[in-house]
């Protein structure tokens, strides 16, 4: 067994100070624990919605561009359109080049685009940068009919 001489108040005190020079070195708010992540700026945050509308005429595929503002990211939470009409979709973040899908296949909008009142939603969102560009391609399964396609994406956008 070994004996030490330990004064568990000068113990404390010191990992109090000690404690104490780690949040401020860290940035850390008062109260906050010294580990925590703690967001450097204030965000705000909003409702968005990008609209796209497209008619299609059989068998055509096509594409279409969003740009999502400076003023801030758009994170994706959920997908409405016209799920039974026919079409396939590809949605890509065009600065990353990824796709939604793996291997930038279509998907049949039935797997992947809701409607106003059963929405697809994304579990998590899907963050596209400031000034970053989201590209759709829409492609008509049909090889008789035309048809006319609206497209929402919605989310929050986050001001920088």
């Amino acid at each position: 067994m070994v004996e030490t001489n330990v004064n568990f108040g000068e113990l404390s005190q010191k990992l109090t100070e000690l404690n104490e020079l780690l949040r401020a070195a860290l940035g850390a708010r008062e109260g906050a624990e010294v580990g925590a992540i703690v967001p450097e700026t204030e965000v705000t945050e909003d409702w968005q919605v990008y609209v796209v509308k497209v008619s299609l005429n059989p068998s055509e595929v096509k594409k279409e561009t969003l740009t999502v503002s400076s003023h801030g990211h758009f994170d994706l939470v959920k997908i409405i359109g016209n799920p039974q009409s026919g079409y396939d979709v590809k949605i890509q973040d065009g600065n990353s080049n990824r796709y939604l899908s793996a291997r930038a296949e279509w998907m049949p909008a039935e797997i992947i685009v809701g409607t106003p009142q059963l929405p697809y939603m994304l579990l998590g969102r899907r963050r596209f940068m400031a000034n970053s560009t989201i590209v759709l391609e829409f492609r008509n399964r049909s090889t008789t009919d035309p048809i006319d396609i609206v497209f929402s994406l919605h989310g929050i956008k986050v001001f920088i």
